[in-house]
């Protein structure tokens, strides 16, 4: 599961990568997209000092930058720093600035390439999802394999959810449900009903989406209508 073997990070792909960072961002379209990505998961940068910072958002990054021309430095590609950073619940920011940076993985983007190879698995769903399932739907539920959601990872949601949201014993499940896109889900025992504004409950599920993959978007369900109860512990 997710095994990656060590690679020689590849300094000609710094070229091709500070190319495609020139290009505007309303214009960076599909095919854009899979140049970079074709690109950036060996290519080699120089790490930052702190090697760790934290973001505007509040996330724990891993700093990557450009190399200096000429310049001798310690060489870092983001596919040999995966373990390093989903295990430690971090993202990368590749040439971070005050307020910015040239691009960011979430710790979820990068258990995703760990997990499945790719950083755009399936359907991306951007965010989370309020579910609302109808009486006559047929989904089906069940414990979330090691391969969907590994142990560092439910360490860092478990942590989270019970430190930041005063949750005990909190747990998930998958759900797939065939009427909805994405039809797979990892439901959370949270509870919109148990917030006291939208904007807490946003919030609250936006930081685990930080930590998923895109294609498997944090879910919760209406408490009072879908009363399922088939937690599994994280």
């Amino acid at each position: 599961m997710g095994i990656h073997e060590v690679k020689v990070c590849d300094i000609n792909k710094v070229g091709k990568i500070l190319e495609l960072f020139s290009v505007a961002a309303d214009q960076r379209d599909a095919a854009w997209k899979k140049q970079f990505f074709e690109n950036v998961a060996d290519a080699s940068f120089a790490c930052g000092d702190p090697q760790v910072i934290s973001g505007p958002d509040g996330f724990p990054y891993f700093q990557l930058f450009s190399p200096e021309p000429y310049q001798a430095f310690d060489s870092f590609c983001v596919c040999n720093l995966l373990e390093h950073t989903t295990e430690n619940g971090f993202g990368i920011a590749i040439n971070p600035r005050e307020n910015n940076a040239d691009w960011v993985f979430s710790c979820g983007d990068l258990l995703s390439y760990r997990l499945f190879n790719s950083f755009n698995v399936g359907e991306i769903q951007q965010g989370h999802t309020q579910t609302v399932i109808q009486t006559a739907t047929k989904v089906m539920v069940g414990a979330p394999a090691e391969t969907i959601l590994p142990e560092y990872t439910r360490h860092f949601l478990k942590k989270f959810m019970e430190q930041k949201l005063g949750l005990a014993n909190p747990g998930v499940f998958l759900m797939d449900n065939p009427t909805a896109k994405p039809s797979q889900s990892l439901v959370f025992s949270i509870f919109k009903e148990d917030f006291e504004t939208e904007a807490q409950f946003a919030g609250a599920m936006n930081h685990l989406s930080w930590f998923l993959p895109r294609h498997l978007p944090p879910t919760s369900i209406s408490k009072l209508e879908n009363p399922i109860s088939q937690f599994y512990p994280l």
